[in-house]
């Protein structure tokens, strides 16, 4: 992602290992000098050096975001096919989702684009990219159930992280509220006397955080950030993360039959693990 050799991947490609190295499309391989991973996201970034500036790929724009229907395009080593044995696989297919949320084992994957785009066990680290060939997301997992459903974390929620790892701190500094999320249910409308279908349910709020101090209580179901919609827990991740710790937003929520009420939350640095 930088002529500096900053290589954006999966924290599960390279966690755990002694050592890293990349090769690249011109078969020259290089032992990555650095290896820094996030704590909470399956993201990573290496860096390797070398005497001339990398080729490197672009994320999309924030104005020009991805939307269901658009085409798009995985490139990776499937299978474990290494530029060595013929180069980068390529497979195109459509955006069939977005705004998912899973875990796998102990990882949760938010703000994850769903695509149709063939992804196999090796694609893990590669791109999403559109038809401009701009990066859209991190291709990431792959339901075993199911065929034609791969997901890949979308650009909006890694190039925060990229950006934080390929500092000079090499830290993601993530803006927290202190409350635990979901989506809302079905059984939520019925068993809460909800109005509404979308949005994030507030399970538990930390004491001494930001969350509670603005009065915000279990089963309020957040509704907006700064005017932007919110209809799910990955929508919430997607805006909140963005802004910085210090930063006051305005949260609307929904509370006792009310659908405006809103509280003013001041942010603070999310905890380390």
């Amino acid at each position: 992602m930088d002529p500096d050799g900053y290589i954006l991947t999966n924290r599960h490609v390279v966690e755990g290992a002694t050592t890293v190295h990349v090769t690249l499309q011109n078969r020259k391989t290089y032992n990555a000098t650095n290896v820094w991973i996030d704590d909470l996201a399956d993201l990573a970034v290496v860096k390797i050096a070398g005497s001339q500036p990398f080729a490197a790929a672009q994320f999309v724009e924030e104005d020009d975001p991805a939307k269901v229907g658009d085409w798009a395009v995985a490139v990776g080593h499937p299978l474990g096919l290494s530029p060595d044995e013929g180069g980068a696989t390529v497979t195109a297919g459509i955006i069939s989702n977005l705004d998912r949320s899973f875990t796998i084992d102990t990882t949760t994957y938010y703000d994850v684009i769903q695509t149709d785009a063939a992804i196999n066990p090796g694609n893990s680290g590669g791109p999403l990219l559109n038809l401009e060939g701009k990066v859209i997301g991190i291709n990431s997992a792959v339901s075993t159930e199911a065929q034609g459903v791969g997901y890949a974390i979308n650009v909006s929620t890694a190039k925060p992280v990229y950006e934080g790892l390929a500092s000079s701190t090499h830290t993601v500094v993530r803006p927290f509220i202190g409350v635990g999320l979901r989506d809302v249910e079905p059984l939520d409308v019925t068993n809460l006397g909800l109005t509404i279908w979308g949005g994030a349910l507030i399970t538990q709020v930390q004491e001494g955080f930001p969350a509670e101090q603005a009065g915000l209580q279990a089963n309020d179901v957040i509704t907006s950030i700064n005017g932007a919609p919110i209809v799910s827990y990955a929508s919430l991740i997607r805006e909140l993360w963005p802004y910085d710790a210090g930063d006051t937003i305005t949260i609307g929520f929904f509370r006792d039959d009310d659908p405006n009420r809103t509280a003013e939350v001041t942010l603070v640095a999310r905890p380390s693990n």
